[in-house]
């Protein structure tokens, strides 16, 4: 079940947020919340919810053993052994159709793959922090049900923001119900629907159109309009899923933190991943990176921990080698801005210059993340860099310049919301009722637009729920 769906928009949340608020007290509603997400997540597999609901209460008694233990060694053995358990079963959902596929292309085998549960790469997250953070001193979580709503809460189970346990633990025993909260949070759920339906879902089906072509019949103009329609895809789509998310858990009194901080406005690689994904890229740094002694051990030291890092983020949003290439040039580029080229010490014509480079291979990365293989990543980019495929044939200009015209729309669209524009108005003019009824008017519009394109079934995939 997606956000972006009418059984969810019209069947499941209301039914979650009335039995919500005529619940009396908050240990009747955080049983409830559990109990709901579990259905929530069970409509990709029962099956699926007994692995959970496995992983849930193995994490919670780890918690009471280090807890009990905590001055004792114990505590770091019962710590290591929930670790294998948690990324074991992460592994095995991950890359066991790898083994399995080569057993069958060796053997003449038809062995079924292993479907990959929605989710597990953020609530393994969630679980490794919580048994990371209860070892060094966070007070475990001694209710079952609290524990399991922090790892099975629906707004964010399956395509995160990644939740810490420090940041929600008061919210489990103390918040809020108010019309405030419905009201905001339906704001931002909404803001987050019109990026998904109206903006990614347009650009996903042209995208999905030609990538699934062969690339020789499509000129280079074509592939260069999809890598740049991808770009501004994946943005709107998770960026947009985070919102609702956000808005989802205010409605329940939680407050998540911010997971996109326009990220296209980033003047170099290393403030780009402080803009996007902001919840992965923190638990990286604070589970990965720092524990490997981040940069206080030395320069060699440093590219050794900024490699794992950046291998482990490669691996971490899929299996096939193009994600780990994906990684690894990224990893790449932020050392180096560390080491060889600090933009910020440039003149300005060079940061100006550096800015564009930085834009281009944003956009060629998404392409390489965005492929299948790298073979197609590879042939996607040759056809771009070919001269012959800008030579356009007559069937290939009447397709770039008329059958294309509503992507532009969409493009400018995308790239207007890229940026903070309504902040920058804000500040430089006085908002008067006026302006802000209009906004609310043109809000509304696109909202019943969108709930009009759920409803008529179009395109409507979530990027993110592979991973």
């Amino acid at each position: 079940m997606v956000f972006s769906s009418s059984v969810f928009l019209f069947i499941f949340l209301p039914i979650v947020l009335i039995g919500y608020y005529i619940l009396p007290n908050i240990k009747i509603q955080n049983i409830w919340l559990f109990v709901m997400s579990l259905i929530f997540y069970s409509f990709q597999g029962y099956k699926f919810v007994l692995f959970f609901l496995l992983e849930i209460i193995v994490n919670w008694i780890v918690g009471l053993i280090i807890e009990k233990n905590r001055k004792r060694k114990l505590s770091k053995l019962i710590l290591i052994l929930g670790l294998i358990f948690d990324i074991g079963f992460l592994i095995f959902f991950k890359f066991s159709n790898i083994l399995l596929n080569t057993i069958n292309n060796y053997f003449n085998y038809s062995m079924a793959e292993i479907i990959l549960p929605i989710g597990i790469s953020f609530y393994t997250f969630q679980e490794i922090s919580y048994i990371v953070d209860v070892y060094k001193g966070q007070k475990c979580q001694k209710n079952l049900i609290n524990l399991g709503l922090y790892f099975s809460f629906f707004p964010q189970l399956i395509a995160g923001p990644i939740v810490r346990y420090k940041d929600i633990v008061p919210q489990l025993s103390k918040r809020t119900k108010s019309i405030d909260n419905i009201s905001n949070g339906f704001i931002r759920f909404c803001t987050g629907l019109i990026k998904k339906v109206l903006i990614a879902n347009q650009l996903g089906a042209f995208v999905d159109y030609v990538f699934n072509r062969n690339l020789n019949e499509l000129g280079a103009e074509v592939l260069c309009l999809a890598a740049i329609s991808y770009t501004f895809q994946i943005f709107f789509d998770f960026s947009g899923y985070s919102d609702m998310a956000i808005g989802l858990a205010k409605m329940f009194g939680f407050k998540i933190k911010e997971n996109f901080n326009y990220p296209y406005i980033s003047k170099n690689f290393t403030e780009f991943w402080k803009r996007w994904h902001i919840s992965l890229s923190t638990w990286f740094r604070d589970y990965v990176y720092i524990p490997l002694g981040g940069n206080k051990k030395g320069k060699i030291k440093t590219i050794r921990n900024l490699l794992i890092v950046w291998f482990l983020t490669g691996i971490w949003h899929g299996s096939s080698l193009n994600f780990l290439v994906w990684g690894m040039i990224w990893g790449t580029l932020i050392i180096f801005e560390k080491f060889i080229f600090s933009p910020e010490k440039q003149s300005k014509l060079i940061r100006i210059i550096y800015n564009l480079f930085v834009i281009i291979m944003v956009i060629i990365l998404w392409v390489i993340f965005r492929s299948n293989s790298l073979t197609l990543s590879y042939e996607f980019l040759k056809n771009i860099v070919n001269i012959n495929s800008w030579i356009m044939t007559e069937s290939q200009l009447k397709f770039f310049l008329l059958s294309l015209h509503e992507i532009y729309i969409y493009l400018l669209l995308s790239l207007l919301f890229s940026f903070p524009i309504y902040e920058f108005i804000s500040k430089k003019i006085r908002i008067n009722n006026i302006l802000i009824i209009i906004r609310y008017i043109v809000f509304l519009i696109l909202t019943i637009l969108s709930i009009s394109f759920i409803i008529s079934g179009s395109y409507n995939p979530f990027l993110y729920f592979q991973f």
